[in-house]
């Protein structure tokens, strides 16, 4: 689940986001019997909207706050913890029709921890270690001045 609000003055933009992962996933590692991880992060972005033909462009760039969380019951005892991270995110956001106040939108972004990338972090050894980048894809509706 996520939002954001925009606040544009001309082509600049000032965002701010705010995202719930229910359930993250890791794709290129296994991970013990009844593992759950978990992350919530806010930021703020400035950018420029660039407006095409009858469509805006949105590129962002921002530090996001992640706090992200690990657990299993299949250890013994079982292992819980949380661990916080700041990000810097990119983001790019294509919506239209530029004439209506109601719109419709695609968002792509990436964030990565400068941090991570030179000291891996571990909320415990026999879990896997907290990743050092996420992205995502988004649709849905905005409202607002056009």
């Amino acid at each position: 689940m996520a939002a954001f609000a925009d606040f544009a003055l001309g082509r600049w933009l000032l965002d701010v986001t705010g995202r719930w992962d229910i359930a993250d996933a890791f794709v290129n590692q296994p991970t013990p019997g009844d593992f759950s991880m978990a992350s919530t992060s806010v930021g703020v972005s400035a950018g420029r909207r660039i407006e095409l033909r009858d469509a805006s462009l949105d590129a962002l760039i921002g530090p996001n706050v992640v706090l992200e969380g690990q657990e299993t019951d299949s250890a013994d005892p079982e292992i819980h913890g949380a661990a916080a991270d700041f990000r810097l995110a990119f983001a790019l956001r294509v919506s239209g029709p530029r004439s209506s106040s109601i719109r419709a939108f695609a968002d792509c972004d990436f964030e990565a921890s400068p941090a991570r990338l030179r000291s891996p972090k571990y909320i415990d050894r026999s879990l896997p270690q907290l990743p050092w980048w996420s992205s995502g894809l988004a649709i849905g509706v905005m409202w607002g001045a056009r």
